[in-house]
C-alpha cells in the first residue's frame, strides 16, 4: 500500500526544484486571483450600478445613507452649478445630493466639511455624467492606492516586484478594499 505521507514530500521537495513547475504555479495563482479580483470586483463595485439606488439607501431606522462619492461629485456641482459661493449652506448641500439621489430624498443634510480647496478640485469630476464619474473615481482611486503601495513596498520595506503585485492582487480580491472603491 502507498504511504502518502512520506510521497508527498518528495513530490513537493521536487516540484519545488523545478523553475518550471514553480512559474506555472506562480501563474495559476497569479491567474485565479486576478480573474477572481476582475468578478469581485465586478459584483461589488459596478453590478450595483444598474440600479437606481446606486448611491443611496434607507437603513432600518428610515433615514437615507449616501456614500462618500455622492458627497465629494456634489461638491464638484455647486461649484460648476453657480453656488460656489455658499458651499458650506447646509441648505445648498441638501438641494444638490437631493438631486443626485432621486427618487430618495433626505431629511437634512449630512453636512459636507471639507476644506475649502476640495470644491474647486472636484468640479471636473461634475461635469461628467454621475455613473461615468463614479466608474472613472473608482478606477483612479484603485491605481492612486495601489501606486502608492507599491512605491512604499518597494522603497521602504524594499520587496521584490513580483511579491508586491502578489500583495496588490490579495489586498485588491479582499472584501474590505472592495467595499471602501464601492463607498467611494
Amino acid at each position: 500500500m502507498l504511504d502518502i505521507k512520506s510521497v508527498l514530500p518528495s513530490q513537493i521537495s521536487q516540484l519545488r526544484q523545478s523553475p518550471k513547475a514553480v512559474r506555472l504555479i506562480w501563474t495559476a495563482v497569479l491567474s485565479f486571483l486576478c480573474f477572481w479580483n476582475i468578478l469581485a470586483f465586478y459584483i461589488v463595485v459596478f453590478e450595483p450600478l444598474q440600479h437606481v439606488q446606486t448611491f443611496a439607501y434607507r437603513d432600518e431606522s428610515g433615514l437615507a445613507r449616501v456614500s462618500d462619492f455622492v458627497q465629494f461629485y456634489s461638491a464638484g456641482a455647486m461649484i460648476v452649478c453657480g453656488d460656489r459661493f455658499r458651499v458650506y449652506d447646509p441648505q445648498v448641500q441638501m438641494k444638490y445630493i437631493s438631486q443626485l439621489i432621486e427618487p430618495l430624498t433626505i431629511d437634512r443634510a449630512f453636512y459636507f466639511q471639507d476644506v475649502p480647496f476640495i470644491f474647486p478640485v472636484m468640479a471636473p469630476l461634475a461635469l461628467l455624467p454621475l455613473k461615468f464619474a463614479y466608474v472613472l473615481w473608482c478606477l483612479l482611486s484603485v491605481a492612486f492606492g495601489s501606486t502608492c503601495m507599491a512605491v512604499f513596498l518597494k522603497r521602504w520595506a524594499r520587496w521584490e516586484c513580483r511579491y508586491i503585485a502578489l500583495f496588490l492582487l490579495m489586498v485588491a480580491c479582499s472584501l474590505p478594499s472592495m467595499l471602501v472603491v464601492r463607498l467611494g
